[in-house]
């Protein structure tokens, strides 16, 4: 392996589920410097640069006050810890195009690398879809987060979770405890931002797939799997990113699942 990638131990993945099948092991991991979220102070302070867009008064308000509140409570060592975002329950074609892209792009050509949306205007509301446990999950985090900027506790890629595998995004989602759900990319983009330098790494480091959205792969030739593809975020040692979707039975031994979880009742 890579000397810039964590050795992560192999664990057993559960074995049971329709799609128990749809796993394989990976000598991909995560960056060494990985260290998960940075404090949400931090993020608030270099999300709204990014994205041209301010924490209203509610997300101060929930920031104030309710944060606080999670920091109390017990969460699982495969968290990363708490990522700021857009709310993903507003427009994904404006939060996509006018804002998150754009400024992924530009993160990337400070790398000197070239970058290709291969859905350009193609991720929008009529093409994307949340998959009913993320919805659900989505609607609990909305009782207590009013504002355009939602924190949300996530893995940032499960490969803590389940170290020296790898799952298709179908499989990561049966996998999923009932509090947990797959993100999607409105939400995972912005995580990725915040953390760029940190995560997006050259190597076998594991690239990141959003789970929480079916996509409608409107041309493809089988109508059944419209929408079941999920979007994708690829990067190579060549120096170029690309924006993209994966099969949902894809199992690629390079990418891994991005998971939120609830806080526990």
């Amino acid at each position: 392996m890579d000397n810039n990638v964590q050795v992560l131990k192999r664990i057993k993945v559960v074995t049971f589920g329709k799609f128990a099948d749809e796993e394989a092991g990976t000598e991909y991991g995560l960056p060494n410097q990985w260290a998960g979220a940075k404090s949400v102070d931090e993020q608030v302070g270099i999300l709204p640069d990014l994205l041209k867009t301010n924490p209203n008064a509610e997300t101060k308000k929930f920031l104030q006050e309710g944060l606080p509140r999670w920091f109390d409570l017990e969460w699982p060592e495969w968290i990363d810890g708490f990522f700021t975002c857009l709310n993903p329950l507003v427009d994904y074609r404006s939060q996509l195009f006018g804002k998150i892209i754009p400024a992924l792009a530009k993160k990337v050509a400070e790398r000197n690398w070239s970058f290709t949306n291969y859905r350009v205007g193609q991720l929008g509301d009529d093409l994307l879809r949340l998959n009913a446990q993320t919805m659900a999950a989505y609607k609990e985090m909305a009782e207590v987060q009013k504002g355009n900027f939602w924190v949300m506790p996530m893995s940032l890629a499960n490969g803590k979770r389940y170290p020296g595998k790898t799952c298709s995004p179908r499989r990561y989602l049966e996998l999923c405890g009932q509090r947990e759900f797959g993100i999607g990319p409105s939400a995972g983009l912005c995580a990725v931002l915040t953390h760029f330098d940190e995560r997006v790494q050259l190597g076998k480091v594991l690239r990141l797939d959003f789970p929480g959205v079916k996509y409608d792969h409107h041309d493809h030739h089988d109508a059944s799997e419209r929408y079941s593809f999920v979007p994708c975020l690829e990067w190579e040692d060549g120096g170029w990113a690309s924006l993209g979707i994966a099969h949902p039975a894809g199992c690629s031994s390079g990418f891994a699942s991005v998971l939120g979880l609830l806080p526990q009742q």
